[in-house]
């Protein structure tokens, strides 16, 4: 499936390109305008067709507007990334320093800051419905009374409602060569690499870590977009008397796309 994505605005009045992208959306103009109200980067058109695709990215482009396209396939979902839980920055004399970072059953990785392209903020976000049913038997004389002492018993059925919801901050860190981001989520981490910077709480030590990534590679885009146009979660998983949401997928996609404009130069 490919993706084509709309990731800069053009400059000049909004209202006439929003009936113009009307066609690429397959939508009249009123539903159109609701779709691109949403946040960039904002998904144009996913087709199973490539010259489509490239169709559509040409017709954006020519329009003025930033806009990439990729192959869904591609996108690298933050559940199979190199997720750290140790990192360190080991700094030589003479040299720049270089990212440390290691999880367990997927060993080490070193990096140097040219490597990096971009570091992407975001929030994942997910919550969980489950309904528990539950069914005993209770003495019930009455009715006992109506079938003649056939059963002195009853069927109750309870019925519980649970709910749950999770935010939290990751951050992507993506590479010139396209290998296999690395994922930075912030409960799964120990701080102890931020050395004498370490903080009492999980919020600042991210905080500390984020300084310490822009620090380390001061050349490469840092964006927090993601962090306020937090993507809508969908439907992960499903089950009887279960249902569970999620838009880390969606995000993934948003952070590759991120990544993937500023390499084109179309941020």
């Amino acid at each position: 499936m490919y993706v084509v994505a709309l990731t800069r605005w053009a400059e000049g009045p909004r209202e006439p390109e929003l009936a113009a992208l009307a066609p690429l959306l397959g939508r009249n103009a009123y539903d159109a305008r609701l779709v691109l109200a949403g946040p960039l980067p904002l998904v144009i058109a996913r087709t199973d067709d490539r010259d489509r695709a490239t169709d559509a990215l040409a017709r954006l482009r020519a329009r003025g507007h930033g806009a990439v396209a990729c192959d869904e396939t591609a996108v690298v979902s933050s559940s199979a990334m190199f997720a750290p839980r140790d990192f360190s920055f080991d700094a030589a004399p003479r040299a720049p320093p270089v990212l440390v970072v290691s999880a367990p059953a997927r060993g080490e990785r070193r990096l140097r800051a040219e490597r990096a392209l971009a570091l992407v903020c975001a929030t994942h976000d997910g919550d969980a419905e489950q309904t528990i049913e539950t069914r005993t038997r209770k003495l019930s004389l009455g009715r006992a009374a109506l079938t003649g002492g056939l059963s002195f018993s009853k069927a109750v059925v309870n019925r519980e409602h649970r709910e749950s919801s999770e935010r939290e901050r990751v951050l992507y860190l993506f590479h010139h060569d396209g290998a296999e981001p690395i994922f930075f989520c912030e409960s799964r981490l120990r701080y102890g690499g931020l050395g004498a910077r370490v903080a009492p709480t999980t919020i600042e030590n991210f905080r500390r870590l984020l300084e310490a990534l822009r620090a380390w590679a001061p050349g490469t885009l840092y964006s927090e977009h993601l962090l306020a146009a937090r993507r809508r979660a969908e439907i992960s998983s499903l089950s009887a008397g279960a249902v569970a949401r999620s838009n880390a997928g969606e995000t993934d996609l948003a952070a590759h796309l991120v990544a993937l404009a500023h390499r084109s130069g179309q941020l």
